[in-house]
């Protein structure tokens, strides 16, 4: 229900939409309606009342909230779940807790905050309440465990895209799992697999984008930055998500097509910054 009232407010734009016709509209009591209302103000959405109008959101949504995404994806067929997470350890965590329980293909899952986060070889991944975009992608694809490198490949290329179709930023792919955008690093990503003798079970792509950070920790300030940052305006995390998610679904493919396979190395090339050069 929460869902419905969300996607009325958004779809009436700066219109006002009375209790009456959310009531009707939704078949609830107005009551109900000034309750959902009420839930959504504090998950953060600005809503502005009016007891004579009724109801209209007042910024543009970029909150991250069960609703927000269940409704970002409402309609498509790329998810089996999508979860959201206000405060979690990690999603990478959380996505093979949901792998013992599930058995669907492929679940999205996205958190507020890492309290936990990690990077490659165990190290820590500074993963700011509200301010990133944290989340993990657990799927189970029919392929043998020596393809699985290809999901890497096919993260970093999504998110590349992505970040240059919502910022007009240029994010380079630094081998083998770091973005860079004007030398910082901008996001990580963690793929971690669970296999049996040519059978993968499931592989997590966790992805930790630095968005709308302001300030850094004084040990990775000089290497790490944001894409708020660096495109000098606030980014909207719902937007980039959705981008990412639907670059990821077309690359995908590369598992399985040969074609899809051949244009997403050429982008990996393009934009890999380690190519050709001393690496240590």
């Amino acid at each position: 229900m929460k869902i419905n009232v969300l996607e009325a407010l958004q779809n009436s734009g700066e219109e006002y939409v009375s209790g009456e016709q959310l009531s009707e509209h939704l078949g609830v009591s107005r009551t109900m309606i000034w309750k959902i209302i009420n839930q959504l103000k504090k998950e953060g959405y600005e809503i502005e009342s009016s007891s004579r109008k009724g109801y209209r959101l007042k910024a543009q949504n970029e909150c991250l909230t069960q609703a927000s995404l269940s409704l970002l994806f409402k309609d498509k067929p790329w998810l089996d779940q999508v979860l959201y997470r206000e405060t979690v350890d990690s999603t990478n965590l959380e996505a093979k807790r949901m792998a013992l329980v599930s058995e669907v293909d492929r679940i999205l899952i996205v958190a507020d905050e890492q309290q936990t986060g990690r990077g490659r070889l165990g190290r820590n991944w500074h993963s700011a309440k509200g301010e990133g975009l944290w989340m993990s992608l657990l799927i189970r694809p029919d392929i043998e465990p020596e393809t699985s490198f290809r999901l890497t490949l096919i993260a970093a290329v999504s998110v590349s895209q992505a970040i240059e179709k919502v910022t007009g930023l240029t994010a380079g792919i630094k081998w083998p799992n770091d973005l860079i955008v004007n030398d910082k690093k901008i996001c990580g990503i963690l793929s971690e697999m669970s296999a049996e003798w040519q059978k993968v079970n499931y592989v997590v792509l966790g992805i930790g984008i630095n968005v709308n950070q302001r300030e850094f920790p004084e040990d990775i300030k000089d290497k790490a930055s944001s894409l708020g940052l660096e495109s000098h305006e606030q980014v909207n995390k719902l937007e980039l998500l959705y981008a990412c998610i639907e670059s990821y679904m077309y690359f995908e493919q590369g598992l399985y097509n040969s074609e899809r396979l051949k244009e997403l190395l050429k982008i990996y090339r393009e934009k890999s910054v380690t190519l050709g050069k001393t690496v240590r």
